[in-house]
């Protein structure tokens, strides 16, 4: 078994010609991989140890390379294809199939900053330095299909998400389908929350004159469809799967579908955590003066408005009393079990800590259904679902789980064994339900080597990872994000210096870190979740722990 590694992604850049070279089932390499990334499309990208330049290239679920590692850089497979970098302009210069087949190659001059297989993106410098490069949209054979007119394009996430490029216009953001058609049209000052994980589009059109400073605020689905339309005072981007929005100073709160869970009620709305949310409840210009409360997702108030701050977390809500000088008291003068998670009629506690899951798990054939992210997370795994198959994909360093909805066997495949993946049966399938995709938690959690016990008197199912009282596994395979934004920051983590650029800074949304003395890789420390970003040289590497 391969040890755990971390493993460093880039922003995206590409170019092309059909060329096919197949490297596919070649033996370890002498030293190893220093670097292993997550697989995607049964492809991983790989770093050779001991590289400090190049050194990147592909390698099977077996750890078997499928290509040659004379690359500078490699990004993960999008749409079964993956994009390998090679000189310092991060302008993609080959990209490969699964079998490890060359099936483009492109001229650096072109600069392809995103490619799929079925389109790209395109940038070049303009010499103007208040817009400094414009974009243009490629088809799969690397043809324009449209003009260099876009102050930005990006495939957010490193990926083509929801089928939404984002694009900035004559300083208005909007988005593209691949076609180059318009999806969103170019009226917004902003547009947020076009990720992998995005629930709707945040949107805000201004209201007068730019030195008015003022807009309103609505949002979009991610297929471009209106959700609310853009007539609010203020707005927040969905998090956990609603949204805020603001009239006449007060807030209130919507759903994925566009419904108002409660009216305009509140003086402030917090996003949900764990079910609940913070809300205040009055507009007291002083917020240590304010009295709060907290809502779950109906809208029903579960902590009773009073003068205190409320926080929530780890199946507690912990009420703090504040002082006549606005101070929060040191330590909770009240704790609560969340209601929310009491109220589901089955429990689900991994290494000792309730986990929350946004709908509540289910018996069905004798066996616990969770919803597939909670499962995964909670066990420290990363997920990531195939729209298209209906297949959910489940891994960490070692073992990569496919289950597909309504088929009576998963995909086992343990990484660097030798042995191909293994059909292993299930008692239950996998089924959608409530908008979820369901798993049988005993299933995942044994197949990664987690112990589950079952009590049928006060219906909890108890999950001992292995891990209790260390600290959770790093998080491999990283996450790639998409670069944004045109802020700087300081110092970070390890050392590193983050920086984002081009386009809107989306705090929990885009992600780049660099280390100051490589400029080539940064290691997470176990469970951190990356809220800022990189920058080295003018050009953005990006990775995010989940």
């Amino acid at each position: 078994m391969m040890k755990n590694r971390k493993f460093v992604l880039i922003a995206p850049a590409f170019a092309f010609f059909l060329l096919f070279t197949s490297w596919a089932g070649a033996a370890l390499p002498p030293g190893g991989y220093g670097l292993v990334g997550k697989s995607v499309d049964f492809a991983r990208v790989a770093c050779l140890e001991g590289s400090e330049s190049g050194g990147y290239g592909y390698i099977d679920e077996e750890g078997r390379a499928i290509t040659s590692f004379g690359f500078d850089y490699a990004l993960d497979f999008v749409n079964g294809v993956g994009s390998a970098i090679v000189g310092d302009s991060f302008s993609i210069t080959a990209a490969f199939n699964n079998k490890g087949e060359r099936v483009a190659a492109f001229d650096k001059s072109l600069n392809v900053e995103y490619y799929d297989g079925s389109f790209g993106i395109v940038s070049r410098p303009t010499g103007d330095p208040y817009s400094p490069v414009r974009y243009a949209l490629i088809d799969g054979g690397g043809t324009l299909i449209t003009a260099y007119e876009y102050e930005y394009l990006g495939a957010t996430g490193g990926a083509l998400c929801h089928g939404v490029i984002h694009a900035c216009k004559g300083g208005k953001w909007g988005a593209l389908n691949p076609d180059g058609s318009v999806m969103i049209p170019f009226d917004f000052i902003t547009l947020q929350n076009l990720g992998p994980d995005s629930q709707a589009v945040y949107a805000k059109k201004a209201l007068g004159p730019p030195e008015d400073n003022r807009s309103l605020s609505g949002y979009f689905s991610t297929d471009g469809s209106i959700l609310t339309d853009c007539v609010y005072d203020d707005g927040a981007p969905f998090e956990n799967g609603y949204g805020r929005l603001a009239k006449d100073g007060k807030w209130a709160v919507v759903d994925m579908r566009g419904n108002f869970v409660t009216g305009f009620d509140y003086y402030g709305v917090n996003p949900f955590v764990e079910g609940v949310a913070l809300v205040k409840g009055d507009d007291n210009p002083n917020p240590s003066q304010s009295v709060y409360g907290a809502i779950d997702t109906s809208g029903r108030l579960v902590v009773p408005y009073d003068r205190h701050v409320v926080k929530i977390g780890g199946g507690k809500i912990s009420l703090y009393r504040i002082g006549d000088n606005g101070s929060e008291a040191p330590e909770p003068y009240l704790t609560l079990d969340n209601p929310v998670m009491q109220a589901y009629d089955v429990k689900i506690v991994v290494d000792g800590r309730q986990v929350y899951t946004d709908r509540p798990p289910v018996i069905r054939d004798g066996r616990t259904l969770v919803p597939v992210r909670a499962a995964a997370e909670a066990l420290g795994f990363t997920v990531d679902w195939l729209s298209a198959s209906k297949t959910a994909v489940i891994q960490n360093s070692e073992r990569i789980l496919r289950l597909t909805v309504g088929e009576p066997a998963a995909s086992l495949n343990i990484f660097d064994d030798g042995l191909p993946a293994e059909s292993v049966p299930l008692d239950v399938r996998a089924q959608i339900i409530n908008d979820r995709t369901f798993v049988p938690l005993r299933f995942v959690a044994e197949n990664f080597g987690a112990e589950v016990d079952w009590d049928e008197a006060a219906r909890v199912v108890t999950v001992r990872s292995g891990r209790a009282g260390r600290a959770p596994p790093p998080l491999n395979p990283l996450v790639q994000k998409a670069v944004g934004g045109a802020a700087e920051y300081g110092g970070f983590q390890g050392g590193a210096y983050v920086r984002a650029l081009h386009g809107q800074l989306h705090v929990g949304e885009v992600f780049f870190v660099v280390p100051l003395d490589s400029g080539r890789r940064f290691e997470v420390q176990p469970a951190v979740r990356l809220e800022i970003f990189g920058h080295a040289s003018n050009q953005a590497f990006g990775f995010v722990a989940t």
